[in-house]
């Protein structure tokens, strides 16, 4: 599998080697070759583009932008640059694009009880009728060092089943 992500750069705002502004989404570009899927999603203006290629199958859909856009590999960088608003009692909403669905699925951010030296986040679908469906998951960083030690809930591997993959 092969992931490229293009996010706004700010001079001096870097992460890891990632140029980074809040982590919000400019382009998304993933080839999952043991699925033998391409796709993309672009963030530009107001709106969400998705393209989705298996086989010689093409699949393609817009959507309003309605906030912070994040993917998979950006979500625990969104956390950490937004940490001091979360330790600050604020909620943030962000939407995560799924390629698979063609969509954003709105989730809430907000800090919940934790062990001393650590921040947790909840994150939990802002729609009722999917957080009847999907659990939150949660983040547990180190206080000091922002670090990532703990993650639950749902996660995204792929199983094999037959000649394809299933959730």
């Amino acid at each position: 599998m092969i992931c490229v992500i293009s996010i706004p750069a700010r001079t001096g705002d870097r992460h890891e080697g990632i140029p980074a502004r809040h982590y919000a989404l400019i382009d998304y570009t993933l080839h999952a070759n043991q699925l033998g899927q391409t796709g993309t999603i672009r963030v530009e203006k107001d709106q969400v583009s998705f393209e989705r290629l298996e086989g010689t199958n093409r699949r393609t859909r817009i959507e309003r932008q309605e906030g912070p856009v994040v993917v998979g590999p950006t979500l625990v960088g969104y956390i950490f640059r937004h940490l001091e608003a979360l330790r600050a009692n604020q909620i943030l909403g962000v939407r995560l694009a799924v390629l698979d669905r063609l969509e954003t699925i709105g989730f809430q951010l907000q800090a919940v009880e934790a062990q001393p030296g650590q921040t947790r986040i909840r994150m939990k679908p802002s729609s009722l009728l999917v957080g009847m469906l999907v659990d939150p998951v949660y983040f547990t960083f180190e206080s000091g060092t922002g670090k990532l030690v703990r993650l639950e809930g749902r996660v995204p591997p792929k199983v094999r089943a037959g000649k394809g993959w299933r959730d």
